[in-house]
């Protein structure tokens, strides 16, 4: 129990600070387990093959001038970010400058700054 002000206040799940004891590892897998027989039910992934059909279509920022070139920014469709473009021309062919979904983190640079 805490006292607040002369109000005691019961913390329960106090015990659950401590990331790393045995307990709260085993309570949070039976939650983890809890959660997902929920979430893999039939109706779920219908509901999620119905969404993904929805969503699944171009979409495109609006393109800006730089220069002589345009630089726009292409989502195909279910990409979970969107991909920099460049054109010479609005309706033009487009080559690829920057794809977010293909970047990965670099565990080993080290910037001590």
């Amino acid at each position: 129990m805490d006292d607040y002000f002369g109000t005691r206040v019961a913390d329960p799940y106090r015990w659950l600070e401590d990331a790393d004891s045995e307990a709260t590892q085993k309570w949070s897998e039976a939650q983890n387990q809890v959660t997902q027989d929920y979430l893999n039910t039939p109706e779920r992934r219908q509901i999620k093959t119905r969404l993904e059909q929805i969503w699944n279509y171009p979409r495109y920022g609006t393109p800006s001038k730089k220069g002589n070139d345009y630089f726009f920014w292409k989502n195909d469709g279910l990409q979970k970010k969107y991909v920099l473009y460049r054109s010479s021309t609005l309706n033009g062919p487009a080559k690829l400058i920057l794809d977010p979904n293909t970047l990965h983190r670099l565990h080993s640079l080290d910037c001590n700054l």
